[in-house]
């Protein structure tokens, strides 16, 4: 009997690269964790076997190189491996990204649950907490991103802050239908989770103008849980309170009703929780929760 181990990566388009390095990373760690990894020949590919295929051998011998010798070579790699195969690592951008995911790499950040607050306590002694998260700034620069929905004149007003904006590609679309500016934007952005590419929707807390919008995301999305940051008592006229102050009220927002059912605080941990019921013109309702964490 022989055990064959299959991981996929799901999130590399064709002929070009993943947003970031990181995934990538975590799915070559993931794979030397396997206990039989080494002991015969990885087969590794993709749609045709050379772009990304070679991309992913070259990250992974150039890593283990840069681990061992302390240098690396690049250009030499990807030539070698077009020896054996051709137009391995296929696109200037593929060959950019190696020299990203390597830099990445000699920033690993990655530890075991069992030495997390041993290595805590380190970072913090050598004070390197502020240093590492410095580096994030470096890693994952957001300037390369388009960002043409949020400038459209009709939702520069949906921005609280006009520097913190979704990505075109990122972005929740709004389904459902309302009159006036309600089109398919909302500054939001799905964020993906370990184990579920999507699994999260942040975005910014509701201004007076966008409450219709907020509703109509979390109807559109199925999303069921809110988890709030912001104090409602905020002097803060940008903020808005997006439900009914009174339990058993309903209040309408746009095309869907409202209602506080239940409203639960926990002031030792000072945390309140909130369930609604959220109904859509023709009698379809969805429960909502709301846990607004006062921090």
């Amino acid at each position: 009997m022989r055990r064959i181990y299959q991981l996929h990566f799901t999130s590399w388009p064709d002929k070009g690269t993943p947003q970031y390095a990181y995934p990538l990373l975590a799915f070559r760690r993931k794979l030397l964790s396997l206990e039989p990894v080494r002991r015969g020949p990885l087969v590794v590919h993709c749609s045709a076997g050379i772009g990304r295929t070679g991309t992913f051998i070259a990250i992974d011998i150039l890593t283990n190189e840069a681990a061992t010798e302390g240098h690396v070579d690049v250009f030499s790699c990807v030539n070698q491996l077009r020896t054996q195969r051709m137009n391995m690592v296929q696109t200037l951008d593929q060959y950019v990204y190696i020299y990203q995911a390597l830099i990445e790499a000699r920033q690993e950040t990655a530890v075991s649950c069992s030495q997390l607050k041993q290595t805590f306590d380190e970072l913090c002694r050598e004070e390197k907490l502020a240093e590492q998260f410095k580096q994030l700034n470096v890693l994952t620069s957001q300037s390369d991103q388009v960002t043409c929905a949020a400038r459209e004149p009709s939702n520069v007003g949906k921005n609280r802050d006009p520097d913190i904006v979704p990505g075109d590609e990122d972005r929740p679309k709004l389904v459902t239908p309302w009159k006036g500016t309600c089109n398919d934007y909302i500054n939001a952005a799905f964020v993906h989770g370990y184990k579920e590419r999507k699994a999260y929707i942040v975005t910014q807390t509701p201004m007076p103008n966008t409450v219709i919008d907020f509703w109509r995301l979390m109807a559109d999305h199925k999303s069921r849980t809110v988890v709030m940051l912001e104090d409602c008592d905020v002097d803060d006229d940008t903020c808005a309170i997006y439900w009914p102050k009174d339990e058993s009220t309903r209040q309408q927002y746009g095309p869907f009703d409202v209602q506080l059912v239940d409203t639960d605080v926990n002031e030792t941990a000072n945390v309140t929780v909130r369930q609604f019921q959220l109904t859509k013109s023709g009698g379809v309702r969805n429960n909502c929760s709301s846990a607004v964490l006062i921090l």
